[in-house]
């Protein structure tokens, strides 16, 4: 007589919700224990799992959604292996787990903690609080907000905005002027803008509003040597190619050599061809020598914390720490004292960060001010009335704020060297 063969027990369906739960904090492990940024890791994740649009959709929003509303940022700095537990009461406040889950995925260590409100590490809203004092919780507020998405038109292929809003109309692309740039345009959804043919032909770049404000006060003219020295992947040095009309010499520095291999293609299709790259070691590298006092126009967009991009980068507020913002002000200084040297007299130096901190602004450059007399300030409200950008400042400067202007929170000061 034949025995029975023990029925082998099949494992437990995992749920769609179970399911999503476990990828998400696998994706926020990759931002927050590894240092990845959130763009990279979404992007590792859907390479190496198969989604259809709706899981990449649901993955992005959530993902997005928990790193903006930072509930128990300064608990996770103390207690890494919380982040499960605070992905877990973050899906349930969203509805997007049940209780029973819910119950069942809070590791037992953590059942009873106490998740405290607060989308900013404690000592950063101290810092933004007594810096904005009635303005902070609004621009607190503004900064857990997803960012709109802005458009600049590119003025050196010899279109007009209204001409581009007429072919997105066309096209059924609901979009809107943005109050401030003469050339950005904003739409009232993300799109796969990339896969337009206007993209293509490089008469659109993605570009936020407020970059390109400070860029175009930079006010690059043909003929000019201009060099931005911390270019990165050129949004600003594409602004400053279309002033030229590619007349002049434009000088793209960085230490990154994968961000200037990107900004060659874009270079391309935006149709510049004045633009020098150049790959820098640091800012003491030997080669800047040959370039003392030879630029008109400087223009530094300074390494920072990225507090005002908040909105964009919400993944950055989960790894500034004090100490990482006093690395980045002593950089800073050191490329303000570099870059300055390669500015001739009667040229100009702008400075510019995506920081809401006057510790990386209003200080730095009062600051370099101090040091070197040579340069002083030129009133940004002179240059927006000469370009005819609607913004007002009673300040030396201009600080642009999501809460105040509606797009990502920007530093720029204009210093001309005497």
């Amino acid at each position: 007589m034949m025995k029975s063969r023990p029925r082998r027990s099949r494992p437990s369906a995992v749920s769609p919700a179970a399911r999503q739960l476990q990828q998400g904090l696998r994706v926020l492990s990759q931002i927050l224990h590894h240092q990845v940024p959130a763009d990279a890791a979404l992007s590792q994740h859907f390479h190496k799992e198969q989604s259809d649009a709706h899981s990449r959709n649901w993955c992005i929003e959530h993902i997005y959604g928990f790193l903006r509303e930072g509930q128990g940022i300064d608990l996770l700095q103390r207690h890494p292996t919380l982040l499960k537990t605070l992905w877990v009461h973050y899906l349930l406040r969203h509805q997007q787990i049940s209780e029973g889950l819910h119950r069942h995925q809070v590791d037992e260590e953590f059942k009873d903690t106490v998740i405290p409100a607060g989308s900013l590490p404690a000592w950063l809203e101290m810092q933004v609080e007594e810096q904005y004092d009635d303005g902070a919780e609004n621009l607190i507020k503004a900064s857990t907000r997803a960012a709109e998405m802005d458009l600049r038109v590119n003025a050196a292929k010899g279109v007009s905005r209204e001409a581009v809003l007429k072919q997105l109309e066309l096209q059924h692309i609901l979009a809107a002027p943005t109050p401030w740039s003469p050339w950005g345009i904003r739409l009232n959804k993300h799109l796969p803008i990339n896969r337009n043919a206007l993209f293509e032909n490089g008469t659109l770049e993605v570009q936020d509003e407020g970059s390109q404000v400070v860029a175009l006060l930079a006010n690059a003219q043909s003929g000019q040597t201009v060099i931005d020295f911390c270019a990165g992947a050129g949004g600003k040095t594409l602004v400053l190619g279309s002033q030229m009309q590619s007349r002049g010499r434009l000088v793209a520095m960085d230490v990154n050599e994968r961000r200037l291999n990107n900004l060659r293609p874009r270079l391309k299709r935006a149709g510049l061809d004045n633009v020098q790259t150049v790959l820098l070691k640091d800012e003491q590298d030997p080669y800047l020598s040959r370039w003392q006092a030879k630029a008109d126009l400087l223009l530094i967009d300074a390494p920072c914390s990225g507090t005002g991009t908040l909105r964009r980068n919400p993944d950055l507020k989960w790894r500034l720490t004090p100490e990482s913002l006093e690395r980045l002000q002593a950089t800073q200084q050191r490329i303000l004292a570099a870059a300055s040297q390669l500015v001739k007299s009667g040229g100009e130096m702008v400075y510019a960060t995506c920081s809401l901190l006057a510790s990386e602004n209003q200080q730095q450059v009062q600051a370099f001010i101090d040091a070197h007399p040579e340069f002083s300030l030129v009133p940004v409200q002179s240059r927006l009335q000469q370009l005819g950008i609607k913004l007002k400042t009673t300040s030396p400067w201009l600080q642009l704020l999501p809460s105040q202007h509606g797009c990502d929170g920007l530093f720029v000061a204009i210093l001309r060297k005497n």
